[in-house]
Order: C-alpha cells, then structure tokens, then sequence
C-alpha cells in the first residue's frame, strides 16, 4: 500500500505528464494506462491477477476519494489561512 504522500505526488507527476495530450493514438493511450497504473504503485508488466476492468473500477474509485480528500485539505487551508487575516 501506498502512503498518501506517494500517492499525491505520482498524481501530480501524471496530471503534468498527460495535460496537453490530444490522446488521440493507441500508443499513447496504453502508455496513458501504464501511467495511470503506477499512481498507484502497480508497474507495467505486474499481474495481481485482479481483472483489468475491475482493477480499473477499483483505481477510478481511490483516485475519486484522493481528489475529495484534497478538495477537503484545500477547503481547510482557505479556511486557516481566512483566519489568519487581520
């Protein structure tokens, strides 16, 4: 298992990576999977024996809860630093 430290920063690596991708080959889109996969630490190559779609279900459901996770660390900063105001 991943910590959330690792986690959040391989997003952020993949966001960059894949932001102005037009996405429109087959090469870059199994490369855009493999990227997927190593955010959460699963490497090209690695069998867990867990099928790709329910592996994929199960990936898209964590990186869903780590974004509302970071929308609720944003919302508390804003907050903190709105208090800190004089």
């Amino acid at each position: 298992m991943l910590i959330w430290e690792k986690i959040e920063t391989n997003a952020i690596a993949f966001s960059k990576k894949w932001k102005d991708c037009p996405g429109d080959q087959r090469q870059e889109a199994q490369t855009f999977e493999k990227d997927l996969m190593a955010v959460s630490g699963i490497q090209d190559g690695e069998d867990d024996g867990e099928p790709f779609e329910k592996k994929m279900i199960r990936l898209t459901v964590d990186l869903a809860e780590i974004f509302i996770k970071s929308h609720k660390f944003e919302d508390e900063i804003r907050e903190r630093l709105e208090g800190n105001r004089l």
